[in-house]
């Protein structure tokens, strides 16, 4: 009884091996035709001369990251900074502070509520000018805050 036992399980040994055979190989030639399917593509997509990604010239790629980061705001603002201490009282100058522009929104930062009111008075008249001065900064609306220590 134990012979036969062995003998049968020798028999399942070599049945386990032999498919793990197969198995390794059939999984090397999947490897094999998905690799010759990249390298079709490849070949494809060289050929292709509407597919080819465009070729941008670097200073263009520099200007784009500079629009999207903000780094070109800082001379903007400043411009309109001196167009907006030139329409405001001389009394509240020295307390307003511009900040950057987002959608088309300005922050204007003052020191206390008093100032902040004023400005709020004088919003649609600061805006008038702002947009006449500098119609590219594409300022539409103020936002007045007050500025908090740091």
């Amino acid at each position: 009884m134990q012979a036969v036992g062995r003998s049968e399980a020798n028999r399942i040994e070599s049945i386990d091996q032999s498919t793990v055979g197969t198995r390794s190989n059939e999984g090397n030639s999947e490897m094999a035709r998905q690799s010759d399917k990249r390298r079709q593509e490849r070949v494809a997509y060289q050929g292709a001369d509407e597919e080819r990604p465009r070729v941008r010239r670097l200073g263009s790629l520099v200007n784009q990251l500079i629009s999207r980061r903000g780094y070109a705001q800082v001379a903007v603002v400043n411009e309109i900074e001196a167009t907006i201490v030139a329409s405001i009282e001389e009394s509240i100058r020295s307390s307003v502070r511009v900040g950057n522009i987002r959608r088309g929104v300005l922050d204007i930062y003052a020191t206390d509520s008093v100032t902040l009111q004023e400005l709020n008075f004088q919003k649609r008249s600061i805006l008038k000018k702002i947009v006449k001065q500098h119609p590219q900064s594409k300022v539409t609306d103020l936002k007045f805050r007050i500025q908090t220590e740091s």
